[in-house]
């Protein structure tokens, strides 16, 4: 897969026309441009930004509760050592997971989108990588800015909600224009997995948090 400069002022350009505009019918003209070199180059943007600004938050707030605590030579480690834990391991951990993670939640949540649309909202898209493309025209530009927005404290991690929000919208969009649903079933088919996800999310981490109060009292 070859790629050049001006592989991404193009993308740049179709990402600007995206989310700039609020309606489906800017997806329309996309459809035939759909390719896979650009979902995983747009993909692979976010998953770059998410992985080295989440390693310079990790080391950012390992250093503040560093600094706060008066921990930061604990256990003789050294100044990157909190509470017997390395900030650099934790650093290059949340690197590591922010590109690998980008890939998996991007892929899966594209593939349950789609499969929702088909099976409770008669779209009519057939075509994974389709709708997966305009998917990710939206996804790139505004989850990278949310990556790097989140390094500034409370306010960054505000604008990076918004911009999801936003971008879960043009999701719906996106999905009404190649599925061929209407408003209301397209951003369905984005919500109701986004909903169901996160109280998922909420059970596992009751279920987590149990487990470890659980085995800390013990």
């Amino acid at each position: 897969m070859k790629v050049g400069q001006g592989d991404f002022q193009r993308l740049f350009q179709q990402y600007k026309n995206v989310v700039t505009k609020t309606d489906a019918s800017v997806y329309g003209p996309e459809i035939a441009k759909a390719n896979r070199k650009d979902i995983f180059l747009g993909v692979g943007m976010v998953a770059l930004a998410t992985g080295i600004f989440g390693f310079l938050t990790s080391l950012a707030y390992y250093s503040l509760v560093s600094g706060l605590s008066g921990f930061s030579n604990f256990g003789g480690m050294g100044s990157f050592t909190l509470f017997g834990g390395s900030a650099i391991g934790s650093a290059f951990g949340s690197l590591i997971t922010g590109i690998i993670g980008t890939f998996i939640t991007f892929f899966v949540g594209a593939y349950v989108t789609f499969w929702v649309a088909k099976q409770f909202f008669k779209g009519q898209g057939t075509d994974f990588w389709t709708h997966a493309y305009l998917l990710s025209l939206s996804y790139a530009p505004l989850r990278t800015l949310g990556a790097v927005l989140t390094i500034i404290p409370i306010v960054g991690g505000l604008a990076a909600l918004l911009l999801r929000i936003y971008q879960y919208y043009h999701t719906g969009l996106a999905i009404q224009a190649y599925h061929r649903t209407d408003t209301m079933n397209g951003q369905l088919s984005v919500w109701i997995p986004v909903i169901a996800g996160f109280f998922v999310s909420v059970v596992l981490g009751i279920i987590a948090a149990a487990i470890f109060v659980t085995t800390v009292l013990r």
